[in-house]
């Protein structure tokens, strides 16, 4: 999912791979080239890379294999050879939910495409989330409210909240009341959890949402009743699949078990979730890197003299660019 030579390549090319398999299995992976520009691209489970970086950003690869891509200011979509198949057209762009369905802007409005790039729902909301696996979407339309919609865009639930998520598979969705608290809704639209939070995020896989109580996140289940303290200063979204969340605690990152123990003691700068394919971006003491499961580091990001980037093995053997690190200003 997830340098220093920057590509110019046709929007009817085949982008510089290394060899694109299973490209629903990619991290993204982001370096500063020599001219300081940030330019993204995708490696595997391996911290091997994939598809060179060579766009302005790159977003998690859809289940369908299309991954949404910057490129010259515009967002399109490539296939796992590395072609263009939405060719750059959006203001911004999502993965595909399981609906075929993907959140596309254009023109400061999003609507929602098909796997072709055709306007399925046209742009008309100021705000929109995904679509999520019960076939809802939360957006706001330009009276500032939110609601959720359908895949032909009927509305299913009146804009009604201040700000709204998308549907965990648990049928609930986080939602911001009038009274400037967070609580969670099922399909209908009924209260399952009362707005009580001072924040909330959605339910991961294994039914606990973080909420934030007082200053401090804990851990709910579906049922509003705390499973983990709240304890934590910060929370970096939901609980991977393998059953860890990154969270801050005195100032520093770690990860957790559902059990509120730690797995990976807090020592990061800043960190992310785990990707499915079990490697986590951390920074530590100012140097990005990528962790496996058991915090033990798989590559690293070293900055030459002139600010360009390399990824590296925790040993320094380069990866990408694969060249001496003095070479990278040449």
């Amino acid at each position: 999912m997830k340098k220093l030579v920057l590509f110019i390549i046709a929007y009817t090319g085949v982008f510089n791979t290394v060899n694109a398999n299973n490209s629903d299995k990619l991290i993204t992976l982001c370096l500063k080239n020599v001219m300081q520009e940030r330019k993204c691209g995708y490696m595997d489970a391996t911290a091997n890379v994939v598809i060179k970086p060579q766009f302005d950003i790159a977003k998690s690869v859809s289940k369908n294999g299309l991954a949404p891509v910057k490129h010259n200011g515009k967002y399109g979509y490539l296939n796992d050879k590395s072609e263009w198949v939405i060719k750059p057209q959006f203001d911004n762009a999502s993965v595909f939910a399981k609906n075929g369905l993907a959140k596309a802007q254009r023109n400061g409005k999003y609507g929602y495409i098909n796997a072709k790039g055709e306007w399925v729902i046209e742009p008309q909301f100021y705000s929109a989330w995904n679509f999520a696996n019960n076939g809802l979407a939360a957006v706001a339309p330009y009276n500032g409210k939110y609601g959720y919609i359908n895949a032909t865009g009927e509305w299913i639930i009146q804009p009604q909240f201040n700000n709204a998520m998308d549907f965990a598979d648990n049928g609930l969705a986080v939602v911001f009341w009038n009274n400037g608290k967070y609580g969670f809704i099922n399909a209908e639209g009924e209260w399952v959890i009362q707005p009580q939070f001072d924040d909330a995020l959605d339910f991961a896989d294994n039914g606990l949402a973080a909420v934030r109580h007082n200053g401090k996140y804990g851990f709910i289940n579906a049922k509003g009743e705390w499973i983990i303290q709240p304890q934590f200063n910060k929370v970096w979204h939901r609980f991977s699949n393998n059953g860890l969340v990154a969270v801050q605690y005195n100032g520093k990152y770690g990860f957790i078990n559902t059990k509120g123990e730690w797995i990976i003691q807090p020592q990061f700068d800043s960190a992310l979730n785990f990707y499915d394919e079990n490697l986590a971006a951390v920074t530590k003491n100012g140097q990005n890197a990528y962790i496996n499961e058991k915090g033990n580091f798989v590559a690293k990001v070293i900055k030459a003299p002139c600010g360009a980037e390399q990824l590296v093995k925790p040993d320094g053997t380069p990866i990408y660019p694969n060249k001496p690190t003095d070479e990278l200003c040449k």
